[in-house]
């Protein structure tokens, strides 16, 4: 397996289909503007050279009115990493490909933590996706049943 930036593999996502029409359409007409005018960066992930998924990540922040009580927060927006974007093209669902992307974000995302100040990894979970997210932690915003989120210090346990 491995991944390959947008702007290299631009031709090649035609086929792609996950399933979801929105997510067929942002990696076909909006990853590689979004990726070069650097509102998201997005990743595909290939197995023996066949386009199995992508990921987008981007910046982000969560009000501190909507972060979970009891974590002795500053009361101003707090900084996270959004997995924008995760998909894993229907012929390769099951097979274990979303863990992998999943895993390759938190990756990066820890990586960038080093670096940068960032409190949470969000994510936008469409219905259908809340289960996958919540096997690994995630944890629905109390006012926002849709976005959930992981604490930046369980990102390092989920990707060993």
């Amino acid at each position: 397996m491995n991944y390959k930036p947008i702007k290299e593999v631009r031709d090649q996502l035609k086929d792609f289909d996950c399933g979801n029409d929105d997510l067929n359409v942002y990696l076909k007409c909006f990853a590689y503007q979004n990726d070069k005018n650097g509102i998201g960066k997005t990743f595909v992930l290939f197995d023996n050279n066949q386009l199995v998924g992508f990921m987008t990540l981007c910046s982000a922040s969560i009000n501190f009115e909507e972060a979970p009580k009891g974590l002795n927060l500053p009361k101003y927006p707090i900084p996270a990493i959004k997995i924008a974007r995760l998909a894993v093209d229907k012929r390769f669902q099951g097979k274990g490909y979303g863990k992998e992307l999943l895993r390759h974000s938190l990756d990066k995302i820890a990586t960038l933590s080093t670096f940068i100040g960032v409190r949470f990894v969000v994510v936008d979970a469409k219905e259908e996706s809340k289960a996958f997210y919540e096997r690994y932690g995630f944890t629905p915003l109390p006012n926002k049943k849709r976005t959930y989120i992981l604490p930046i210090e369980l990102v390092n346990k989920l990707i060993k």
